[in-house]
């Protein structure tokens, strides 16, 4: 997955902003552009985005909020919900829960586990089941910071 963000600090607890990502799922491609925000208390971290994904089969709206627990330096933990809703009248939404280690200031491993639930007109073969996410993430060039963007597929 590729994605660029461009942002603009309101303040030093609130950042405000726009994003676009292209990925490739299953052979198809996926291109998202949403508005996002995100706020910072002492030790916790509010981020929510909204949007449109487009591709050949699926075109839909996507809303999602994360939150994220500092219990100390190297751990967090992780709350996330997602929806879909598509144009043919389908959804797709999620929860889930996890963990987040800071390896160093720039490198971070993270889990989840979550329970899906999806409605479709058409048959798409699944109604209800879970994932499991394990993922980096890596800040290239200067310092990390509290009000950076954590965008996480959950497919």
């Amino acid at each position: 997955m590729l994605e660029l963000h461009a942002f603009y600090d309101v303040n030093e607890n609130f950042r405000a902003g726009l994003m676009t990502s292209y990925e490739d799922y299953y052979g198809e491609s996926y291109t998202f552009v949403a508005a996002e925000a995100i706020f910072t208390t002492r030790n916790m971290t509010f981020e929510a985005r909204a949007g449109r994904y487009f591709s050949k089969y699926e075109v839909s709206d996507m809303a999602a909020l994360d939150v994220t627990y500092s219990i100390n330096e190297k751990v967090d933990l992780l709350a996330v919900t997602q929806g879909w809703f598509y144009d043919d009248g389908g959804h797709y939404s999620n929860i889930a829960v996890g963990a987040a280690y800071n390896v160093v200031e720039d490198i971070e491993l993270y889990a989840l586990v979550g329970l899906n639930e999806s409605y479709a007109p058409l048959d798409w073969g699944m109604d209800k089941l879970d994932s499991v996410l394990i993922g980096a993430r890596i800040n290239f060039g200067g310092g990390s910071n509290d009000r950076i963007f954590h965008y996480r597929p959950l497919f």
